[in-house]
């Protein structure tokens, strides 16, 4: 009876561990469905802000200037202090961030020397500008495709489709 016991627990110790949680596919989960989806908010509100100003929008390089004075360079800055406080766990999800934070500095870098362009009337800084931005969104590109992979891999998906 105790052999019997004792190979009982041995199986269900090892059905156990085999049902062990993977690291990174938790810190994966957290990453995208607590961790970036609390800031993502804060992201969007910046980019609304920019675009409510650019491209098609553009009125007036007063009322740009305005915009991403008082709302989108401190939203946004915000935003790149918040996604810099984020900590994954592993080393797989950690490269990965580094690609966003990089994205997310040109980004906002792009953002102020648009503030600079049209403050100094340059047209030398509004390509300067957008050569950040184009290097940020880049980036930006390149992490939503490796982090896509990483939950293919690991079967994560999100809670809440990203903003």
């Amino acid at each position: 009876m105790m052999r019997i016991l004792g190979f009982l627990v041995l199986v269900c110790l090892f059905v156990l561990s085999a049902c062990g949680s993977d690291p990174i596919k938790e810190d994966l989960m957290s990453y995208v469905n607590v961790e970036l989806l609390e800031i993502s908010s804060i992201e969007r509100e910046a980019i609304d802000s920019y675009s409510s100003v650019s491209g098609e929008n553009y009125t007036d390089d007063w009322t740009m200037y305005e915009t991403m004075d008082t709302i989108s360079i401190p939203t946004y800055e915000s935003f790149v202090v918040k996604l810099e406080s984020i900590r994954p766990q592993t080393k797989e999800l950690r490269e990965i961030h580094e690609i966003y934070i990089e994205g997310s500095n040109a980004q906002l870098q792009g953002f102020k020397m648009i503030r600079v362009a049209l403050k100094l009337q340059s047209h030398d800084k509004v390509f300067e500008a957008n050569e950040l931005l184009d290097k940020g969104r880049t980036k930006i590109r390149q992490f939503q495709t490796e982090l896509e992979d990483l939950m293919e891999a690991y079967n994560v998906e999100y809670e809440n489709e990203p903003l």
